[in-house]
């Protein structure tokens, strides 16, 4: 006795995960700035007149979304990079400000659909564990933690405004002279 099997090879869809609307904000904004992920930046400040050129990476898979997908903040890495000094320091102490600063790239989009990109630059006064995460100081909220310069940079790095904050709250504000 032979037995004949009709068999039905189907092929089936790839799973793919749903996009949220946080990702589709970023790939917007990514698809705006443009596919470069490193950056070369002009030196124009004194104190980096020794370095030839500065290179910035901006790290797509480390970003979030504020304000509805209104407001993209990507974490970025400098080559080398100034620190905001207010009193005499030794090279120690710059280096160890160096180490702890951490950057952002914050594109925002208007309700016309229009972006524009800067930076966000945190020079915190000491080390704390995971305060360069995304979710812990952002544009959006500061944790208790950060005390230091916040610095809000255009996109030919020059200076717009920053903020002095002491224990995660604002206790000045200033503008480029």
């Amino acid at each position: 006795m032979i037995l004949i099997f009709n068999s039905c090879v189907s092929e089936e869809e790839p799973f793919t995960a749903p996009v949220s609307d946080s990702q589709l904000a970023v790939e917007d904004a990514r698809a705006w700035l443009g596919p470069q992920e490193e950056f070369e930046v002009p030196i124009t400040s004194a104190a980096n007149a020794r370095v030839r050129n500065q290179i910035k990476k901006i790290h797509w898979n480390k970003a979030i979304t504020h304000d509805n997908g209104r407001i993209i903040e990507v974490a970025v890495k400098y080559s080398v990079h100034g620190v905001p000094m207010r009193v005499d320091t030794t090279k120690v102490l710059l280096k160890q400000k160096q180490k702890n600063s951490f950057y952002r790239l914050l594109i925002r989009k208007d309700s016309l659909g229009n972006c524009t990109k800067s930076l966000l630059k945190y020079f915190p006064e000491q080390h704390v564990d995971g305060q360069s995460k995304l979710e812990v100081n952002n544009f959006m909220s500061l944790s208790p933690q950060f005390s230091g310069d916040i610095q809000l940079i255009d996109r030919e790095e020059n200076l717009e405004m920053g903020w002095r904050v002491k224990n995660g709250n604002v206790f000045q504000q200033y503008y480029q002279q």
